[in-house]
This record gives C-alpha cells, sequence and structure tokens, in this order.
C-alpha cells in the first residue's frame, strides 16, 4: 500500500532539452537520479533566496533603499520577471532601476535596452558593474566562487577599516576588499623577509620560502 501511494505522488512536468540535458549531466556527475539534483537545488535556491517571491523582495528593497544609494521611489511598475524602477539617489539624480530575483544574460540583453542603469537582484552570474547581487556578498565572505584547491582563512577586522578599505577599493583594480587587503599583507610579507633574510642561512632562508609557497603567499 506504502508504494502505491508513493507512486500515486509522482507526477511530470515538461522542461526545454537544454534543461533536460544539464540536469542530465549533473545527476551523471553526482551520480544521482534527476530528483535527487532537483531537491538539492530547490534547497539551494530556499537557502540563499530567503524571499518567497518578488513582491516579498520588492518590499525588503524599499525599506533598505539607502544600501543601494538611493533616497526614493519615484516610479514602480510590475513587468514580466521582474519590477521596473525610477528611483532618486542620494545626489538627488533619477535613475531607471530593475529588481529581480534572478538575472541572466537574457535579461541583461533587455535592460540594455530599456536603459535600465541598475540591476538589484538575489543571484547573477553575469558580471556588470550595473549588477548588484545580494548573494555575492555571501561568496566574497566564504570564498565559494575560488579554487576549490585555494586555502582561505577568515580573519575579523573592525568595521572602520572596512569600511576604509570598501572606498579604497573603487580606484583600485581589485574586485573585493579581501582580494584587496590580501595584496597588501602580502606586500608586507615580502618586506619582512627581505628583512629577515640578513640574519638567516640559506637553508633558513630557503625554509621560510617553502613555507610561505605552502601558505600561498609566494608562487
Amino acid at each position: 500500500m506504502f508504494l502505491y501511494n508513493l507512486m500515486e505522488t509522482k507526477t511530470t512536468i515538461q522542461i526545454s532539452d537544454e534543461i533536460r540535458r544539464r540536469l542530465k549531466v549533473i545527476s551523471s556527475q553526482r551520480d544521482v537520479s534527476y530528483e535527487n539534483v532537483l531537491d538539492e537545488i530547490l534547497d539551494v535556491f530556499e537557502y540563499f533566496i530567503p524571499f518567497k517571491d518578488l513582491g516579498e523582495f520588492s518590499v525588503w528593497f524599499e525599506k533598505n533603499l539607502g544600501r543601494f544609494g538611493c533616497k526614493k521611489v519615484l516610479e514602480k511598475r510590475k513587468e514580466k520577471g521582474y519590477f521596473h524602477y525610477l528611483v532618486e539617489d542620494e545626489k538627488g539624480v533619477q535613475r531607471k532601476a530593475a529588481l529581480q530575483i534572478v538575472t541572466r544574460k537574457d535579461d541583461m540583453e533587455h535592460f540594455k535596452s530599456e536603459k535600465i542603469q541598475m540591476i538589484v537582484c538575489v543571484f547573477s552570474k553575469e558580471k556588470s558593474s550595473q549588477i548588484t547581487a545580494l548573494s555575492q556578498e555571501v561568496f566574497e565572505r566564504y570564498g565559494l566562487l575560488k579554487n576549490a584547491d585555494q586555502k582561505t582563512a577568515e580573519i575579523a577586522i573592525p568595521r572602520t577599516v572596512e569600511s576604509f578599505f570598501s572606498e579604497k577599493v573603487k580606484t583600485t583594480g581589485f574586485s573585493s576588499v579581501s582580494d584587496y587587503i590580501t595584496y597588501i599583507l602580502r606586500q608586507v610579507i615580502a618586506n619582512y623577509e627581505k628583512k629577515d633574510e640578513g640574519t638567516l642561512s640559506k637553508e633558513q632562508r630557503e625554509k621560510v620560502r617553502e613555507n610561505l609557497r605552502g601558505l600561498g603567499y609566494l608562487e
């Protein structure tokens, strides 16, 4: 009876050949069924996207305008898959903004034609100065987008220091505060190494270099 009832709960969904192909690749790599893959995808989606729908996301966005450099909403309309906003930034300049859960490449083409200047989303694989993706903060904090063999660790720094580097990084070629601070620390380590080389034997200097290489501070 249990198996019969379990079979009754099964259903089918219509998906494109491309999505089916991608599911097949993922399921074969993980050696699990399509259903398990979909179940895991839903778990991840719910974890990284805390808003139940676009409407809930828009309520949150309007309460946190300052986080995105905006002061007030001048206009708002619902489009297919996103909200179209006209906002006023903190300098009094009007800007067109799009708000959606997930931003894709096709969306970028559409937003370009609509002359959208700012895109706020929860997740996006696309890279653009126009996009502010909330999940990017999670990825940068935990290094989820870095190579698996790259060793990283978390350190706590004062908020004032973080704010200072957040401003400085805008004028550099670095993609994040973490990358900028890592670069500076490596320069400091290199300077200490130069100072210490005069008091170490050749074998000791090579040992120090080997340790630093193992920690990822030297190539």
